[in-house]
């Protein structure tokens, strides 16, 4: 068969699917019942797939009996005899899978002879060829789903959907065993539609549980929600519930991946019990210190003979303890693991795991324990930009276990009490108001998600999820009281600008935003264990002035790498020319040493007044405070940066940036190509919040020059496919951008123009055979976005179409022709 294929940049579409009834046409006496469990769904070219046939006999006289079972299009074809054994007869029926994606009707017939007489009964159904999934893009998972909108999330753009299905048995220690029906139903569909279905683990929940390994605290009552995970008994418990239910799951195609629990380290302390006790002290031949209470150190001016100049050796006891806590002790990163290492042990087919939010903890090697990905959730406001500093830090703490990746995820939903508190009244309120008065949690302002979701792809990261229970889609019809004090939906647009973008960009551009790296770092924000623990400072993931000014850093354009002190202490990276240290009051000695010596070789210390009285920094880090006004805070970050810039002037220059303040950008860089985001982030208030005014939540046109520290020879912009004029002098690259809302651009830039792509296909193609397409470039120092679109000879667009990249000068896919 000739094939017609043709390279450019393309959006995949997703088949629908309709589940269909079974239709069994019997006689009126029943002598055979047929049924068929297991899954009816198969990946197209899935090997050795096979459909699970049961067939139950009423009579024990049954003679000759046989079997007949044909799908269409050459889908199954067999005939067979049936051999009883207890009256059930069990078949497996081969398919053949190597068809296009889509319902095949089946048809199978039961006959026998029984007391001489002929019976013959025919049952009718439906199985589905889904479609093959390449996994080179963009994981883009939403988080949890409602059971009344799965076919507007797949249609959204979604490849991955979490599901709550199963819920845990504490007599059995079973989490999925009831659910295993209606997981295989929803596995089907998924499967059928091109959807990878995830489950999250609910042992971290189990009531049962958290009262028979409950937390001690230091006189002795119980922690009453949250399970001490450390507890030795208790981890045999966590492996084999997290193997049976893997099990559960089996072979099916559409379970992709799990995650291993959430939200548990919020309520996690320090359980003070002998089993406790003796781990630590064979850790560190220590015992828990007496002033160790809470889930930190108590406050540095509260602790007697505090080392002098708040520099704290590594063997410093309390300092040993809140280490081990966080990294060992709490049981928590030890329980991700055993979960993550259970599901992969038991299933065949590739999966993934995570944990979430992953940064919620201090800025500290472990969190997440050996999971796959890291995620971490962030509200888009008042800055939608601040999820790029939270990915630094979460690309931070997955350096601390190799191979492991960073997923993210940006809420749907917002605290109304931010944006629009109840209890202030406005001028000309919105609709939604009226309509749902007692909103707690509202859908985020859609120009919110617009920007977040360009910061996000600005970033090298695996995948990118959203949150939006109940706020994407209106839940009303469906029982839901919108008068409630619930989620709510209250913005109709939002789900729009999430699916534009994930069918514009996420998709077309996922295997670039997948591949290429960030730069090596030249800024870096140091965030201290020590003062986490010893003075109260931190992130945890959202929150703080540390969060605030990396939050600047990137409004700035200064592209902050987050540094944790376990770096600093093996060696700053030599590419890094300034670190500022905000709220460093407290630091290790190794930290310590390296910081002089940073400086000593020429480094930029930039930090506030709270900095540690042992070091003395080249520059003040300028502040600011927030006032919950959305424009005088805006004003107010941007005057902060400004500051830092003419400060940094004589010592440092941005490799990239812009002449406008509510412009900036963020390089990526492979080889000879730089790949340039320009965000816009002018905005106004709106009339969906912002008669409240606390945050400016529309996104309105700008124009400004961005400039780029190289010389090039070609400039091209991705979303728009074209190359773009720019400017040369003195080494630098100029171009132009204008904006029509807040949104983002994609440059690549070159030393060269880009050279034609080659395409070397077979000439004829029988129907059943794969074939290795291979495009080819004489670019090798370059990654270049590609869609491949495989048209069949009667028109139909085969499913291994889609984006891919020439990388190093090579694209290489496996074809299947049905």
């Amino acid at each position: 068969m000739r094939e017609l294929i043709s390279l450019f940049l393309a959006v995949l579409s997703l088949a629908t699917f309709q589940v269909l009834g079974q239709e069994t046409q019997q006689p009126a006496q029943t002598t055979f019942t047929v049924e068929f469990p297991g899954r009816h769904a198969f990946r197209r070219g899935e090997a050795d797939a096979s459909l699970q046939i049961q067939v139950k006999a009423d009579k024990p006289d049954i003679q000759g009996a046989k079997l007949s079972f044909t799908g269409q299009d050459g889908l199954a074809d067999f005939n067979g005899e049936l051999t009883f054994a207890n009256g059930v007869a069990r078949l497996a029926i081969p398919l053949r899978t190597n068809l296009l994606p889509g319902a095949y009707p089946c048809s199978c017939t039961v006959t026998a002879e029984t007391q001489g007489a002929a019976i013959s009964e025919t049952s009718k159904l439906e199985l589905h060829i889904g479609p093959q999934l390449d996994g080179a893009g963009l994981i883009r998972f939403f988080w949890m789903l409602g059971f009344y909108y799965y076919d507007e999330v797949r249609d959204a753009g979604f490849s991955h959907i979490l599901r709550k299905i199963g819920d845990y048995n504490d007599k059995s220690n079973d989490l999925f065993a009831s659910a295993i029906p209606r997981r295989l139903a929803a596995m089907d569909q998924m499967l059928a539609d091109g959807v990878t279905f995830l489950e999250s683990f609910q042992f971290s929940r189990s009531p049962g549980l958290t009262a028979r390994f409950p937390r001690l605290k230091r006189d002795g009552t119980k922690v009453t929600d949250n399970m001490d995970t450390g507890h030795p008994e208790l981890r045999p418990l966590i492996s084999e519930a997290a193997r049976r239910n893997a099990a559960q799951v089996g072979d099916h195609p559409a379970f992709g991946g799990l995650l291993t629990a959430s939200e548990v380290r919020d309520a996690s302390c320090p359980s003070f019990t002998d089993y406790n006790a003796r781990a630590f002290k064979q850790a560190t031949g220590l015992d828990v210190p007496q002033d160790a209470t809470g889930r930190t150190a108590p406050h540095y001016s509260r602790l007697d003979n505090f080392p002098y100049g708040l520099i704290i050796p590594l063997d410093y006891p309390l300092l040993q303890f809140y280490s081990w806590f966080w990294k060992t002790g709490d049981g928590w990163n030890d329980f991700q693991s055993l979960v993550s290492d259970a599901f992969h042990r038991t299933l065949k087919q590739p999966i993934f795991t995570f944990y979430d939010p992953s940064v919620r903890v201090p800025p500290l090697y472990g969190s997440g324990g050996g999971v796959d990905y890291l995620n971490q959730w962030t509200y888009v406001y008042p800055e939608p930009f601040n999820i790029s500093y939270v990915i630094s830090e979460q690309q931070a703490m997955a350096r601390g276990r190799e191979g492991q990746g960073v997923i993210t995820m940006l809420q749907g939903i917002s605290y109304r009490s931010v944006l629009a508190p109840k209890e202030q009244k406005v001028a000309n309120p919105p609709a939604w108001l009226e309509e749902r008065p007692n909103t707690v949690y509202m859908t985020t302002p859609p120009d919110l998600l617009r920007e977040g979701l360009w910061a996000t792809f600005s970033r090298q990261l695996d995948g990118i999820g959203v949150f939006a229970w109940r706020a994407f889609f209106d839940a009303a019809p469906y029982g839901v009281d919108p008068k409630a004090a619930d989620y709510q939906f209250t913005n109709p647009e939002a789900i729009k600008v999430v699916s534009d973008l994930l069918h514009s960009i996420a998709i077309p551009f996922g295997p670039l935003f997948r591949t290429v790296p960030e730069r090596a770092p030249e800024i870096a924000v140091l965030e201290s264990y020590a003062s986490t623990f010893f003075a109260g400072r931190g992130t945890w993931g959202w929150q703080g002035q540390v969060y605030d000014l990396g939050t600047m850093l990137v409004g700035a354009g200064f592209s902050p790498y987050v540094l944790y002190e376990e770096v600093a202490a093996k060696g700053i990276p030599e590419t890094i020319q300034v670190i500022v240290a905000p709220h460093c009051d407290v630091l290790t000695a190794p930290t310590y040493e390296a910081l002089k010596q940073f400086q000593l070789r020429g480094g930029i210390l930039v930090a506030d007044d709270f900095l540690t009285p042992a070091l003395l920094p080249d520059l003040t880090l300028p502040s600011f405070a927030r006032k919950q006004q959305g424009m005088v805070d805006k004003l107010a970050m941007q005057d902060a940066a400004r500051q830092l810039k003419t400060a940094l002037a004589a010592y440092y220059r941005q490799y990239a940036d812009t002449d406008n303040q509510d412009i900036f950008a963020h390089v990526r860089t492979y080889k000879d190509a730089d790949y340039l985001f320009v965000i816009n982030d002018k905005r106004e208030f709106g009339d969906y919040i912002g008669q409240w005014g606390r945050v400016l939540e529309r996104g309105v046109p700008n124009q400004g020059l961005v400039t780029v520290n190289r010389s090039v020879g070609a400039v091209y912009d991705l979303v728009r496919h074209c190359a773009v004029p720019f400017e040369l002098a003195d080494g630098k690259t100029s171009l132009k951008t204008a904006f029509d809302t807040n949104d983002g651009k994609i440059f690549l830039l070159t030393s060269r123009p880009l050279s034609p792509l080659a395409a070397e296909t077979p000439k004829t193609i029988a129907r059943g055979e794969a074939f290795d397409l291979l495009a080819t470039s004489p670019d090798t120092d370059v990654i270049v976005p590609i869609s491949l679109e495989i048209i069949l000879a009667d028109g139909l667009r085969l499913d291994n179409s889609g984006a891919g990249i020439v990388k190093d000068g090579e694209f290489t896919r496996r074809i299947l022709i049905p």
